[in-house]
Formats: structure tokens, C-alpha cells, sequence
């Protein structure tokens, strides 16, 4: 996220001056692969960028408009401030003007953290300053509510009682210090009386005495009452009565004790009864601070870090807001987390562990039921915005607890999302990076909308994405092209989605008007090869499916997010056939996966997982590592006539040990500085210069490139360039058939897509599982590509098939869906009201199924390429 200041500043303001018409301006753009770009964006218009993957939309919408955006908020910071974090260089361009306060959003690919859905989302912080501010303190003893009182409405309420009746006005000794001091202190402030023997709850036999004669072996201290003053309702000065009551919560840590001669007012639910001297008193407590006035139970004071599970203040002692003592439930906050003081407050008669037990759809009830409070109006909305957008957004059934390394990609992406499309700013530039990603066709459409409201708040709207939908929902449409890598980076087109559809216009237009990627025939349909089949599941929301997956072809699962696709194949068919492959024969289902039965799995020799999961967690791993190439690569640059003279062995050009790489970046090439509720800023390393090497590394070189050089080559660059190299060709030529020829040996493996993570995982595999019959089981592997790149996956798909493997997809890309073989539809809808088989079959099969919310869409593609 980056927020700053519009001020042009180290930009050719000059030469470009910001235009009357209020619009970002970018002149002749050369970040990564862009070639010259030349583009005049509007304030408040929705723009969809597209293209080909690796054509150059992220080097556009983020490494030039928002990382402009982030250079100019760091510029605004104090000198001291910007010491820390260097100097950002600018976007390669001529000039970049009238970029609006930027915030992007990047895909959520997965989760390993404990964040709940509460926490991912800024509902909980919300909802910890609204406790903060409106929460009521209601008594767990007495399950009475204490609200603090003014010293005017103290004296009123004296005031209003029968005239005459005798009050007297004073306070308990405060909490530590010696008992005699504290009596002395209050004879010097000129207190001569005090009334022994008053406890704390129920009737007491009290006297009064003066201080000086108190016998303090004889009473205990909690039973001391110290007199600041006696008056009379309706005859006292109202300033004097005010003057006693300040005096006595002075002295009483911020409680003033009153007593009543008149029995009559212990009727309420805040006077109790006293014998005094053998008299009938009432009791009150009059105090600005939060003390019950019935048993005197003191609340924690309402502050934020009270009501945060993490912090100090709010988590409970014996599991740090866990929830979990070990392995179990934590038997001191029954699982909350939170302290005990923390439940004590409610909000719309809700404690905060009660509200973090809500549904997305009772909690924006429970919002609608609250009583408005104007210092908390703006704490309201937002709280409200991130809600309703979670509700509107399908995800209603959620609770704000769950776990969101629990969710499916889909949600995962919606519950991201939520924290910045169900915010309510105004006048900013949005970079979205594949919101629909994850998302069935019938969850774009509220997606659309979301993000419509928030551009009609008169917002600046950049999506990338390459869903058919939210391309043609925007304002104006964008692709870079026309290839990718360094055939990409040049304005193909620019205009209306109407003009996107002319024939030939656009390569992205050409496949929504569905002039290309038409589906395979049905007569076309792989036949099954034997099938594996699950019997029983119940994990998660499944309900008791049983259910055949075919082998010997492409096997697709669909259904609306959080219908039981991942439970199904990654919770429960996976873990199943993997745990028996270990087994070497074994027939034994695994404790933790609630599954009667599996069957069939004698037919494959491997069960493998291609999922979305980031294949590192640093800047060090990247796609020339993680298919083995970099090895050969490194011999190869040891073997020249500079290294052996230098005397640098093969792991000297290794980044990721100490002796060839730059110390001062751990051979990361960038250093990245913290910046707090903003995203990190990362820093090209001012020592190697992002090349990540030692000097005398790079002074070596092979057919005139050093090892930085060609870590910066592409895939397609490198395969050419490694002639006469076949192990390392084989390895790249693995990349190329998944599609990823555009991606440059070195980039960091966190910059990856969840897609092109899939695509590297697959391109491992494809060199090693030989005279196998390998069940490939993957989760979405189009997140993050083109129309075009969809077909080549499926040709991939269709070179492992043929080789004699089998496929079982998770996927919501219709292009991919009406290709497959075979498809498992789970539905009908999300959480408990999905986990069912709602139809399985050919694609026909299930676009004639009416239940079916992935066969209604599936129906109108097939019929439109009919038509065409």
C-alpha cells in the first residue's frame, strides 16, 4: 500500500505539465520490457490491463504507476525517516504525472499463518476501536452495566432525592501504602471522621468514629470509610456537594462512596442497604472511572490494546491469544484468546469473543443493531464496508474466526480483498493484480460490482487480470503485447470493450468473441482408463460424497468457491494416495482424513500435487534453481579460462552461500526496509548493484555474459544461448512447454503468480516421471494466465496424457473446463449449503444439468461457439 503527497517532485514537470483535466499522464515508460509506452489515464476511470503473460501489464500498472506512487510517498517522509530506507529510483520513464494516492493489492496465493478472517480483513482492529469507544462494561458478578457518571449528573442525582434527606460524602482508603500514613494524609487534609466496619457486599454493622481514635488492630483496612463531607439534599450549596464529590474520588482512586439516611432509595439496582450507629443507610458508589456501584468489581480501562488478542493487554496469559494450551483448548479463555477483563465489555450485548463468532452475515446485522455513536460514525462505516462487501461478495456464511489458511483460493482472494474494496476512500489510484483469481463465473459478476462501487466513489481503477468478465465490465481496456518477454512491451490496443471484439483488433478480443480456443468435439472426449474412486467423505463441508474420478484423461472439479473442491481432492484424495504410495502397498487410510474408503489407486505408480503454494519464501529462489538447471549452469561458467584462472570453483557462482555472492544483501540483490502499516520498500543493494555477486565473480564470463547477465536472460534467451549444453537445455525446454519461456532465469520465486508457480512445479516433474503412471493432481493452474497460454497448457496436458499420465484438476476457467474429459461439479453452493455432487459427466452433460451453477455458464459458451 503507498500513500503520498502529488507533487511531481524529481519528474519533468516542465517539459509535461499536469493537464486541467485532472489525469495521469506516463511518457515513454521502459520499465522491464516496455518499449517507449506513451499512456494518458483519466482520474476515475476503470481501466482493464491485458495480454499475454509476461507482456509487460505489471511492469506498467505496478512497476511504473504504483511503484511511482511509493517513491513519491517515501520522498515525503522526514529526513530523519527517509536515512533508513535510501534513495528509490524512479520508474524508468520520461515523466510520470498526476498520479493520484496509490494503494495495489496483489493475488492472495495462500496462507500458513493463523490469521482468522477478522484479522485479514481490519475488522477485528475495527472492532477493537469501536470497543474502545462504545463498548458497555456490564459486571460479571452482578451481570449489571456500569457507566461512569459525570460529577454534574452526581450531583443531580443528590439533588433529585427527597428533600432533607442526610447524605454523607465519602471514599475508600486507596489500594497499597501503609494504612497509618494513609490516615494521617487524610487528617491533614483536615478529615476528622470515619465509619468502620463497612464491607464491600450485603448488610454490615458500621459505626462512626473519629480518625484520631480508630483502633486499627481491631478493623480491617477494606472496612474503612474516610468522611470528606456531610450535606442535605435540596439545602446544600450544589458547588459544595460538586467540591466533596471531586475530593473524595481524589483520594479514592477516581470512587466516591455516598450514604443516604433515607432506606427508601435501596430500591434501585445501584443503593444497597447499611446499618450505621444501628440506622438504616443507602450505599452508593458515584465514580467517573468504570466500578460496579453494587459489589464494587473494577473493569480494565477501555482501551484499544485491551480488546487486541495479541497485545499485552487482551491475551489471555496461558496461551497468548491462541486459543490453544498445547494441543487443546485453552481451559482459561475456553479458546477465545482473550483475557478475562476483555469479555467484560459488550457491544450490541455482544462480547468481543462473541463477536468473533459471528458469521459475515450475523455481524453485519449486528452492526445494523448497534447504536449509533457520533465519534464512532466514521469507525461505523468502514466496519460496515468490509463486511457488506464480504456478504455481497458470496462469502456471508464465513465466520469472522475461521482460519484463512482454511479457505480456498477463492475466498482467500475475496477475504484479501475486503480490507481495500470495503474501505470507503476516496480520489485514489487502485492497482488490482487478478482480483477474480480463485472465483467461479458466478462470483465475478459481484465482484464487478464491488469494484464498480468503489470506482464510482471517484476512484482510479487499474485491474490486470484475464477473466473475459472483468475485462469487458471496465471503462476502457488496455493489452501490451503483442508476445511476451522481449517480444512484449508495446500499446496494442487501447479503447472501449466494444472495440476490443472488431475482428482482429486484439488477440485478447479474439478469444472472448470466441474466434479462438474453441473446445474440443465431443466425439474428441478421452475415453477413462479405470477410475479411482472416493466412498464417504465427509471432510470439512463434504457430505458423504462418494465418487469416481476417471483416469487416463483430464478430470476437471468445479463448483463455486467454498463448494468442497479443495476437501474433496487436496484434503481428502490426496493425503489418501499419497500416504498409501509411501506405504509401498499399504491399504491403511490416514487418521486425520474422514473417508470411508478409497478405491483404484493399485492403477497409478505416483500421486503428485501441483499446487499454488510459493516455491520459496526469499528472493534467492527462482525458477533456474527449482528445475535444476543452475547447476549445470555454474559448472559450466567454472569451466572457462577466467575462472580457473581466478581460482572460483562452481559454488562461487552460487547467490544463496557465502564466498561468491555480495554480503552486504545475503545475495538477494535488493534490500527490503520495513516501512510499518505500509507495504515493504525494497531497495536495489547500493554494494553489488542488484547483481547479487561479488566483483571477481562477475569478472568472469561465458560467450561474453557474466553470471548476473545471464540470470537476467529468459527462459527462450537462455535455452538459445546454452547451445551445446543438453542437460541444461532439457531442463529449460521443460519450462518452454509449460509456457514460461518469457520468465528470466533469475526472478525472484516470491514475485510469482500462483499459476506460474504451478506451471514450474509441473515443468519439474515432466524431465522425472518416466515409465510412471503418475496421477497429477493440481489446484487452479490458470491463475495468472492468458487465453492464448491456456491453450498451451492444454497441449501440455495432452503430451502427459499421452505419455500415459493422469490429470484431476481443480479449476473454474471455462476454457479449461469445456476441454476436459470428464467433470465433477460440487455445489450447489458454499459451506453448508454445498458439499454435494451436483452433476458429473462430459462437459455437455453438465451444461444440461439446470442445478448446476457451473453448467448454466458452460451451456452459454457451448452455444456460442455453436452459433459462431
Amino acid at each position: 500500500m503507498s500513500w503520498f503527497i502529488d507533487d511531481n517532485r524529481g519528474m519533468k514537470s516542465e517539459s509535461y505539465p499536469t493537464s486541467q483535466h485532472r489525469e495521469i499522464k506516463v511518457v515513454n515508460a521502459r520499465s522491464n520490457n516496455l518499449k517507449a509506452i506513451n499512456i494518458v489515464i483519466p482520474h476515475q476511470q476503470w481501466v482493464s490491463f491485458c495480454g499475454l503473460s509476461g507482456s509487460g501489464k505489471s511492469s506498467l500498472a505496478f512497476d511504473t504507476l504504483y511503484a511511482e506512487g511509493q517513491r513519491r510517498y517515501v520522498e515525503c517522509l522526514s529526513p530523519k525517516t527517509r536515512q533508513f530506507v535510501q534513495h528509490i529510483d524512479k520508474p524508468e520513464a520520461d515523466a510520470i504525472l498526476g498520479v493520484p494516492p496509490s494503494i495495489a493489492i496483489r493475488p492472495a496465493v495462500s496462507s500458513g499463518s493463523n490469521d482468522t478472517v477478522a484479522r485479514a480483513t481490519e475488522i477485528e482492529h475495527l472492532l477493537a476501536e469501536l470497543f474502545a469507544i462504545c463498548a458497555v462494561a456490564v459486571c460479571p458478578k452482578c451481570q449489571l452495566p456500569t457507566v461512569p457518571k459525570s460529577k454534574s449528573a452526581m450531583v443531580d442525582r443528590i439533588n433529585r432525592w427527597p428533600a432533607g434527606t442526610k447524605v454523607q460524602i465519602g471514599y475508600r482508603l486507596a489500594a497499597g501504602g501503609d494504612t497509618a500514613v494513609l490516615l494521617t494524609q487524610a487528617m491533614q487534609s483536615g478529615f476528622v471522621r470515619a465509619i468502620v466496619n463497612v464491607g464491600g457486599a450485603g448488610k454490615s454493622e458500621a459505626s462512626a468514629v473519629e480518625i484520631s481514635q480508630l483502633d486499627l488492630s481491631q478493623t480491617s483496612r477494606q472496612g474503612i470509610l474516610i468522611i470528606v463531607d456531610r450535606v442535605v439534599a435540596g439545602a446544600t450549596n450544589v458547588q459544595r456537594i460538586q467540591e466533596s464529590l471531586e475530593m473524595a474520588m481524589h483520594f479514592g482512586q477516581s470512587a466516591a462512596v455516598v450514604l443516604a439516611d433515607d432506606p427508601s432509595l435501596s430500591g434501585g439496582l445501584e443503593g444497597k442497604r447499611v446499618t450505621l450507629d444501628q440506622q438504616s443507610w443507602t450505599q452508593f458508589l458515584f465514580t467517573r472511572s468504570l466500578v460496579c456501584a453494587t459489589c464494587e468489581h473494577r473493569f480494565a480501562k477501555p482501551d484499544q490494546r485491551l480488546f487486541r488478542r495479541y497485545g499485552a493487554l487482551g491475551a489471555c496469559e496461558r496461551c497468548r491469544g491462541k486459543g490453544w494450551a498445547g494441543a487443546e483448548r485453552c481451559g482459561d479463555c475456553g479458546g477465545s484468546g482473550f483475557a478475562d477483563g476483555v469479555n467484560e465489555f459488550q457491544l450490541s450485548g455482544l462480547t468481543l469473543s462473541q463477536w468473533q463468532q459471528l458469521t459475515v452475515d450475523q455481524a453485519v446485522d449486528a452492526v445494523e443493531r448497534s447504536e449509533k455513536d457520533a465519534g464512532a460514525a466514521s469507525l461505523v462505516e468502514s466496519l460496515k464496508g468490509r463486511l457488506t462487501f464480504l456478504r455481497d461478495s458470496g462469502l456471508g456464511y464465513l465466520r469472522l474466526c475461521r482460519i484463512v489458511s482454511t479457505l480456498s483460493s477463492g475466498e482467500r482472494q475475496r477475504v484479501k480483498l475486503a480490507s481495500v474494496l470495503g474501505a470507503t476512500l476516496v480520489n485514489m489510484l487502485y492497482v488490482l493484480d487478478e482480483p477474480a483469481m480463485g472465483l467461479h463465473r458466478a462470483e465475478v459478476e459481484n465482484l464487478n460490482a464491488c469494484i464498480k462501487r468503489l470506482h464510482q466513489k471517484g476512484n482510479t481503477v487499474i485491474v490486470v487480470d484475464h477473466n473475459a468478465e472483468v475485462i469487458m465490465a471496465a471503462d476502457r481496456v488496455v493489452e501490451l503485447g503483442p508476445a511476451a518477454g522481449a517480444q512484449g512491451g508495446a500499446l496494442v490496443f487501447d479503447g472501449s470493450p466494444e472495440q476490443l471484439l472488431v475482428p482482429a483488433a486484439s488477440l485478447t478480443g479474439e478469444y472472448i468473441a470466441h474466434r479462438r480456443g474453441l473446445s474440443c468435439r465431443s466425439d474428441q472426449r478421452r475415453r477413462r482408463r479405470g477410475a479411482v474412486r472416493v466412498v464417504d467423505a465427509t471432510t470439512n463441508n463434504l457430505k458423504n460424497i462418494s465418487i469416481d474420478f476417471p483416469l487416463g484423461g483430464l478430470c476437471v472439479v468445479t463448483g463455486v468457491s467454498g463448494s468442497g473442491k479443495s476437501s474433496l481432492l487436496i484434503d481428502t484424495l490426496y493425503p489418501v494416495l499419497r500416504h498409501r504410495k509411501k506405504e509401498a502397498g499399504g491399504r491403511t487410510i490416514p487418521d486425520s482424513v474422514p473417508v470411508k474408503e478409497v478405491l483404484g489407486d493399485d492403477q497409478i505408480d505416483e500421486v503428485v500435487l501441483v499446487d499454488g503454494v510459493p516455491i520459496g519464501r526469499t528472493g534467492r529462489s527462482n525458477p533456474v534453481t527449482y528445475v535444476k538447471a543452475f547447476d549445470d549452469i555454474r559448472k559450466a561458467f567454472a569451466e572457462t579460462v577466467d575462472a580457473r584462472n581466478g581460482g572460483i570453483s562452481a559454488g562461487q557462482f552460487s547467490f544463496n552461500v557465502a564466498g561468491g555472492r555480495c554480503e552486504k544483501c545475503q545475495g538477494e540483490g535488493v534490500q527490503t526496509f520495513d516501512m510499518q502499516f505500509l507495504a515493504d520498500v525494497h531497495v536495489k543493494c547500493d554494494q553489488c548493484l542488484g547483481t547479487r555477486y561479488r566483483p571477481e565473480v562477475l569478472n568472469v564470463r561465458y560467450r561474453d555474459k557474466n553470471i548476473a547477465e545471464v540470470l537476467e536472460l529468459t527462459v527462450r534467451e537462455a535455452f538459445l544461448f546454452f547451445r551445446g549444453q543438453p542437460k541444461v537445455q532439457n531442463r529449460l525446454k521443460a519450462l518452454i512447454d509449460v509456457g514460461l519461456e518469457y520468465m528470466p532465469l533469475g526472478q525472484p520465486a516470491t514475485t510469482l503468480s500462483s499459476g506460474e508457480a504451478q506451471r514450474l512445479k509441473l515443468a519439474s516433474y515432466l524431465n522425472g516421471s518416466k515409465n510412471k503412471r503418475v496421477l497429477f493432481v493440481m489446484d487452479e493452474p490458470t491463475t495468472g494466465l492468458h487465453m492464448q497460454d491456456v491453450t498451451r497448457m492444454l497441449d501440455c496436458f495432452d503430451s502427459l496424457i499421452t505419455a500415459g499420465h493422469s490429470m484431476i484438476v481443480i479449476e473454474h476457467n471455462l476454457q479449461l473446463i469445456k476441454n476436459a474429459d470428464f467433470v465433477i461439479d460440487l455445489g450447489p453452493e458454499a459451506g453448508d449449503g454445498g458439499g454435494t455432487v451436483v452433476v458429473a459427466g462430459t462437459p455437455e452433460a453438465v451444461a444440461g444439468c439446470d442445478d448446476s451453477a457451473t453448467g448454466k455458464f458452460l451451456k452459454e459458451i457451448l452455444a456460442q461457439e455453436h452459433e459462431g
